[in-house]
């Protein structure tokens, strides 16, 4: 995984879950921090590709989705945000990446 972080975000909490989900680790070098920033209007990119290589997927949160996030980690359990992020519009971006 490539995380782009942004300056905008007390954390790269983002990172931290995505690398969780994916198994990825700092420490296995599976996770890299990317020297440039996030894109203005973001506030992660993570570029996702298989352990072997190859093509994979650009996943971009803008900041605009921070609000809703905050609000189901405010009212909803761990399994309860899970759902509800992965039902949810427009909290983030999907585009294939070669």
């Amino acid at each position: 995984m490539l995380y782009f972080d942004c300056d905008k975000l007390p954390c790269a909490c983002f990172a931290d879950g995505i690398a969780i989900a994916t198994y990825a680790s700092f420490g296995q070098r599976t996770v890299t921090m990317a020297p440039e920033k996030a894109p203005e209007g973001t506030a992660a990119v993570m570029v996702i590709r298989p352990r072997q290589g190859g093509s994979g997927y650009r996943y971009t949160i803008p900041l605009k989705s921070l609000p809703r996030l905050r609000k189901m980690n405010e009212e909803l359990d761990p399994l309860g945000r899970h759902e509800a992020v992965m039902k949810a519009d427009g909290l983030f971006e999907v585009a294939p990446v070669q």
